[in-house]
């Protein structure tokens, strides 16, 4: 049985599914995203920012049915020039008790000529300011190409618990699954409001926590079929 065997079968499998091993290091090779962790506070204007509902495309694939449902938390309408869109709630708590926040934000590198936005995830301080911890950006072609960008396993940064988290680019994906520990665990998403066909994506501490290898990412569609994508594997730090 090949490795693309063994894909799908993880792909159709329940959670207590174990696969053989992979060689990560050979997956972990095809990367070649930017990571970067930033504690900076961001602009005063955030401050202003509203709390709302999410409207429009933001969902939650939940593990075992794929159903969707509405998203984690409210979101907030962001007035900042360092927030593109909305700032999503991830549902999740730090270390803290901080809820765990992801929103994309600008890139501006003019060494990176087809990446114009990264993700982060983040905290809002006790004075309203959004506070960057951990930023992933492509560096390799198009921000917007199909598929999966920058994906980072979960770490702990300052007491702040970031997820193991990234985006997909690709409009009719209804599902993110990878493998954590030999066991299947599916990614909470929630769609951009900038950008509809490009989703957000999660993973919980308590299915992927630090130091948790997460391998074989993929992303299934409404009619539940894999979706082409690129190999990459998960940053470390």
């Amino acid at each position: 049985m090949t490795d693309l065997d063994d894909l799908k079968d993880a792909m159709h499998s329940t959670p207590d599914f174990e696969p053989r091993p992979l060689d990560l290091g050979a997956v972990m090779a095809q990367g070649g995203r930017l990571r970067r962790r930033r504690r900076l506070a961001m602009g005063a204007a955030s401050a202003t920012t509203v709390l709302a509902l999410l409207v429009g495309g933001g969902v939650l694939a939940r593990a075992g049915d794929g159903s969707a449902e509405p998203a984690a938390g409210p979101v907030a309408a962001a007035s900042s020039p360092d927030v593109l869109g909305d700032v999503i709630d991830t549902g999740l708590r730090s270390t803290g008790g901080e809820p765990i926040l992801l929103w994309f934000i600008p890139i501006e590198d003019e060494s990176l000529s087809t990446t114009t936005f990264g993700l982060a995830t983040g905290r809002r301080t006790a004075d309203g300011v959004l506070r960057r911890e951990v930023v992933v950006n492509e560096t390799r072609g198009s921000d917007r190409a199909p598929g999966f960008h920058s994906p980072q396993e979960a770490m702990e940064v300052d007491g702040f618990l970031s997820p193991a988290f990234g985006y997909f680019v690709g409009g009719d994906v209804s599902r993110i699954r990878a493998m954590a520990g030999g066991k299947a665990v599916d990614a909470r998403i929630v769609r951009w409001s900038n950008d509809p066909s490009i989703v957000a994506f999660w993973f919980d501490p308590a299915d992927a926590p630090p130091g948790t290898s997460l391998t074989r990412l993929f992303a299934i569609d409404g009619a539940g079929r894999t979706m082409p994508s690129r190999s990459v594997g998960f940053g470390v730090g």
